[in-house]
């Protein structure tokens, strides 16, 4: 099975890869509590196996035995758009913040987006998206 992402409702998202022994990742996208390193519940509860169960019983065409779970962290801007600028008060450091869970697929251009600015070539696009500034003044 390939990597996946499904939205299936409005907002609502499962998404998963193959993993090792012929077992399937699964995992549901932006439905977990707004936590910080600190204070993350790594339990996995009840309600939240039953809710994949039922979401991969409809979904997926494969019969489903629960292997074991995990809970998953990734960091999200309040706009969920990656952060790519120079530090505000330090120009010799760029921030490459490429998260909101979906950062590792864009991985190679904003590699070669960063090398770019290090060097200062002249970019083809505007980044003004990804400035840090904006990042920390959306509204939510």
């Amino acid at each position: 099975m390939p990597v996946y992402i499904w939205e299936y409702a409005p907002n609502r998202i499962f998404y998963g890869f193959p993993a090792l022994e012929n077992k399937l990742k699964v995992a549901i996208h932006h439905e977990g509590a707004i936590t910080d390193p600190d204070t993350i519940d790594r339990a996995v509860h009840n309600e939240e196996i039953k809710q994949l169960i039922g979401i991969i019983s409809q979904f997926l065409d494969v019969r489903v035995r629960f292997s074991h779970a995990a809970v998953c962290m990734y960091t999200n801007t309040p706009s969920e758009d990656f952060i790519i600028d120079h530090h505000p008060q330090n120009k010799n450091i760029i921030i490459a913040s490429p998260c909101s869970g979906h950062g590792f697929k864009f991985s190679s251009a904003i590699g070669k987006l960063h090398c770019d600015i290090v060097c200062e070539r002249n970019l083809d696009f505007d980044i003004s998206l990804f400035s840090i500034g904006k990042q920390l003044t959306v509204d939510r």
